[in-house]
């Protein structure tokens, strides 16, 4: 599996269902993965779940996940396909740095810190921060997790 392999399972939007479908991704998997929840506003919710690291089988886990009654698909997806896949993190850093706010929507600025929207795929908001790590002016962050459309 490469680094952009993600399971993406759709539901019917039921706490029920929700619940059951996180107790069985937390029994099969080894590590904690970082799961991504978003509803289509209607009547589905969609679990994104990254691949990478993951030593479960993953035929096991979809077979598993399909059972469930609420789970209406469960399909394996990449960011090379036709599936694209979005993430929004807000960083706070301690400094006014053009090179790190290059291209970043400043959405609060004072004289010693400076909050900022990321948005990219996955790999790009670990890039980013990455970065903001190693120059030092990264103070804190929260991200959304991936989001697909596709």
């Amino acid at each position: 599996m490469s680094s952009s392999d993600f399971l993406e399972v759709t539901l019917r939007k039921s706490l029920t269902g929700l619940e059951r479908t996180l107790s069985l991704l937390r029994n099969q998997l080894l590590e904690s993965p970082t799961i991504s929840l978003a509803s289509n506003g209607e009547d589905e919710l969609h679990i994104l779940l990254p691949l990478d690291g993951s030593r479960v089988s993953l035929e096991r886990l979809v077979a598993e996940l399909s059972a469930l009654r609420d789970v209406r698909e469960v399909r394996r997806i990449g960011t090379h396909g036709k599936v694209v896949i979005r993430e929004i993190a807000l960083a706070q850093i301690s400094a006014r740095d053009d090179l790190v706010l290059s291209g970043l929507r400043i959405l609060t600025q004072d004289a010693n810190n400076t909050v900022v929207e990321i948005t990219g795929s996955p790999g790009d908001i670990d890039r980013i921060l990455a970065e903001m790590r190693h120059k030092g002016v990264l103070l804190g962050a929260k991200r959304t997790g991936g989001i697909t459309v596709g």
